[in-house]
């Protein structure tokens, strides 16, 4: 069992008046247990003074830095090994981290997975759904829940990272992925979620660059994933358009356009081949 000393809790709060008279007290079992520790990312309402006035440990921004920022300043200011990430909007119950420590054990990080039962926005979902399939995609693993910000980890793992993580919501997407890239071992555990207090700050451009950045990944770490399926749909299109000449003029010939496009289709192989050399060097010398 992990112990008081040894886990600390991190909570990044931004306007969460609304929800915090609640959640503090739901909060307040684990207080003499394990450490609790929240992040003030310049919050414009009396999110500070509500958990002050608590008796909760709180960090400060001096400006507004992001969610991602808010959890590199907990991380860091922590003193123990192990840490637990979680909102204070009311979606996620305190009672799931005697859940996370039972489960850790034998893994290097353990996510919430959302269940089917949890509320979650309908709108949403079609996003969220093809961001798991896309991060599936890329890691090359089923990822269940790609931007969960309920888990637990180890601090000297996630530091290795931290230069590199976003500020923003995308935090815990580019974790999720680096984690598996790094062949830690990873676990889900299945928690229900409900409706947040007060309006969410999560954006759709929050969703845009999500996706980019699981695609930066991608390129990153599996080039030949990203440009080989390039490759075949130009390679494919050019075929394409050599039927349809041949068709409409009744003769094989090479239009200009089609040669373009299997130009280009060997141009992206050969940068994804190169790529792939690069990225297989790059993680030779990090060994």
């Amino acid at each position: 069992m992990v112990e008081k000393k040894d886990l600390t809790v991190i909570i990044p709060v931004y306007n969460e008046e609304e929800s915090l008279p609640i959640f503090l007290e739901n909060i307040s079992k684990f207080k003499e247990e394990y450490n609790i520790l929240f992040v003030d990312d310049a919050s414009k309402d009396k999110s500070k003074h509500m958990i002050e006035e608590a008796g909760f440990n709180v960090l400060s921004h001096p400006y507004n830095k992001g969610y991602g920022a808010a959890l590199k300043t907990g991380i860091r200011n922590s003193e123990t090994e192990f840490i637990i990430i979680m909102d204070s909007d009311m979606q996620h119950d305190p009672d799931y981290i005697i859940e996370f420590i039972n489960n850790y054990k034998w893994y290097d990080i353990v996510i919430g997975e959302i269940t089917k039962s949890s509320y979650f926005p309908f709108f949403r979902r079609p996003g969220k759904f093809f961001l798991n399939v896309l991060a599936s995609y890329s890691a090359g693993f089923k990822i269940k829940d790609i931007n969960s910000g309920f888990r637990m980890f180890k601090k000297e793992d996630t530091l290795r990272y931290l230069e590199i993580l976003p500020n923003g919501f995308s935090f815990t997407t580019t974790q999720t992925l680096l984690y598996i890239k790094g062949g830690y071992s990873l676990k889900y555990i299945p928690l229900k979620a409900f409706k947040r207090k007060g309006s969410s700050t999560v954006k759709v451009r929050d969703g845009i660059n999500t996706t980019f950045l699981i695609l930066k990944t991608l390129v990153l770490y599996s080039p030949m994933k990203f440009f080989l399926p390039v490759s075949i749909f130009l390679f494919l299109i050019g075929s394409g358009e050599l039927v349809w000449e041949y068709n409409l003029f009744n003769k094989f010939q090479f239009s200009t356009s089609a040669l373009l496009l299997y130009l280009s289709s060997l141009l992206v192989f050969m940068s994804g081949m190169i790529s792939e050399q690069i990225s297989q060097l790059k993680r030779i010398g990090n060994n």
